[in-house]
């Protein structure tokens, strides 16, 4: 008697193993792709593309335990996949908008930046100015001494001496 319950159980546990199919390659490869979305960035940033990956995959693993590596199961699988895949990509999608929204906002403040030194060099510049033209000796000052400075390069230079050769020929 004891033989025959052992020997029963012992059949019994060799088709229940030899009949547990393996879940097909979509599947895997959908369960292994939700839980890169899960653990990654998808997670914190596109929650909701991530549920809907999660509710996706619950299908497919619905349709494996009612009929293992049926095409329903692929099928299932592979739209999980894609959810999750998706996720994946609309997080980096995300990351990537806030990086330019990032590089956009430093790019105007330097910009902006450079347009205020520009007006304050504009203005001390435009006040130096002002200040020579209310003091008369400064002006006379400045164009006497470039006038005489510029006179005595041009008297120096070849060209002077040519030049005056003519108009004392003329």
């Amino acid at each position: 008697m004891n033989r025959t319950i052992i020997f029963t159980l012992g059949t019994t546990m060799a088709l229940a193993i030899g009949c547990a199919h393996s879940p097909t390659h979509e599947l895997v490869a959908a369960r292994s792709t939700y839980a890169e979305a899960k653990q990654g960035p998808a997670g914190e940033i596109a929650k909701a593309e991530v549920y809907d990956a999660k509710k996706a995959l619950d299908d497919a693993e619905r349709a494996h335990r009612e009929k293992p590596e049926s095409d329903k199961e692929r099928d299932l699988a592979y739209v999980a996949l894609r959810k999750a895949d998706y996720a994946n990509v609309h997080a980096q999608l995300l990351q990537y908008r806030s990086q330019n929204a990032d590089a956009h906002a430093k790019y105007v403040a330097t910009l902006e930046q450079l347009k205020s030194s520009a007006e304050t060099q504009l203005d001390s510049t435009s006040q130096e100015l002002a200040a020579k033209e209310k003091d008369p000796r400064a002006s006379v000052r400045f164009a006497s001494t470039s006038s005489s400075s510029s006179a005595r390069r041009w008297r120096a230079s070849p060209t002077w001496r040519s030049s005056s050769r003519r108009t004392s020929a003329w």
